[in-house]
């Protein structure tokens, strides 16, 4: 049933403010300019309008201290309830780890963008928790209907980067085509997507393996407290999902902006508590190695970088068996 005072907080706070700063019991349903809105849980809204033909997830919040992707998903749930844009698509918004928010931290437990297989084991964590939680509520709404199925799980690095922006398309088998994928990049002024060889457990890989679902990680900018993003930075990729939400269907004509691409070409996964590695925390994603060089000792044995290698995603402090960096190479296509 409909709650008024829930629908008041709602306008008065927005996406985000009630996600964070309210509790009421879930599901709740109110209706908008002929569009259906039912705010699942905190953190979860769905929209629904009279005619549509796609279904798109947008994820923000995996991580509790990348807060870009958090204002610009609170910001396409205040202007759509504004009017300033029509959907022809089923959305669901998704801020996905309030208590991490909250704590100005990445995790509580344990990396929530690890935890995607179905197959993985309970650890006991928050995160373990919420995964299970977003796997039902996804598996959900992608379960009826035709049409395309879309989602775009939406992060910042932990570092600087040579692109801003830049993709992780998800390794799926049999390959999902990449032209809607490519499309949405070269619209949105992505610089670099990298095509990943083999499956892993992120949130945007269980939508792609499981659901067959044109998905993406998007990497915008560096992380940075609440209120310090530059949105100037990312608007032209706001502005694409925008046109994704309006569009039915969606154009799928690549745009003039050439989109670098990057196959990758290792995994190193930490296998022991020595890993370390010798390049300055400054490095930034993207940097180029020289074929030969050291970049990390594990049993003070030396691990080295092959021919057009680049770095992506270091970090020596994860725990033993996850991945500790992606080494990529160019492509043409």
């Amino acid at each position: 049933m409909q709650t008024a005072s829930f629908v008041e907080q709602f306008h008065a706070l927005g996406f985000l403010g009630i996600t964070l700063n309210t509790t009421f019991s879930s599901p709740q349903y109110f209706s908008l300019d002929g569009c259906d809105f039912v705010y699942h849980q905190p953190g979860i809204l769905e929209v629904i309008p009279l005619h549509w033909s796609q279904r798109v997830v947008i994820s923000s919040g995996i991580h509790g201290d990348e807060t870009a992707p958090i204002e610009m998903v609170n910001q396409l749930v205040s202007e759509l309830i504004q009017g300033k844009y029509q959907l022809g698509a089923r959305v669901l918004f998704i801020i996905a780890h309030p208590q991490a928010i909250q704590a100005g931290k990445r995790f509580i437990d344990t990396n929530l963008n690890r935890l995607f297989e179905r197959e993985v084991d309970d650890d006991g964590s928050l995160e373990f928790n919420i995964a299970r939680q977003l796997d039902s509520v996804v598996s959900n709404f992608f379960f009826e209907g035709e049409g395309l199925k879309w989602h775009l799980d939406v992060h910042s690095a932990i570092r600087d980067s040579k692109y801003f922006a830049f993709a992780v398309r998800p390794f799926t088998e049999p390959e999902i085509a990449k032209q809607p994928l490519m499309s949405l990049l070269s619209k949105g002024r992505v610089s670099a997507v990298l095509h990943s060889q083999s499956p892993s457990s992120t949130f945007s890989w269980y939508s792609a393996h499981y659901h067959q679902a044109n998905a993406l990680t998007v990497e915008l900018g560096r992380v940075a407290r609440f209120g310090e993003n530059n949105h100037q930075e990312i608007k032209s990729f706001k502005a694409a999902l925008v046109a994704l939400l309006n569009d039915a269907p969606f154009s799928l004509e690549q745009g003039s902006f050439k989109v670098k691409q990057y196959r990758v070409n290792r995994v190193l996964n930490k296998q022991d508590d020595s890993f370390r590695f010798v390049f300055p925390a400054s490095t930034a994603n993207f940097t180029l190695f020289d074929g030969g060089e050291v970049i990390a000792y594990e049993h003070e044995q030396p691990i080295s970088s092959q021919i057009g290698e680049r770095l992506i995603f270091p970090n020596a402090n994860v725990p033993i068996g996850q991945r500790a960096a992606l080494l990529v190479v160019e492509v043409d296509n």
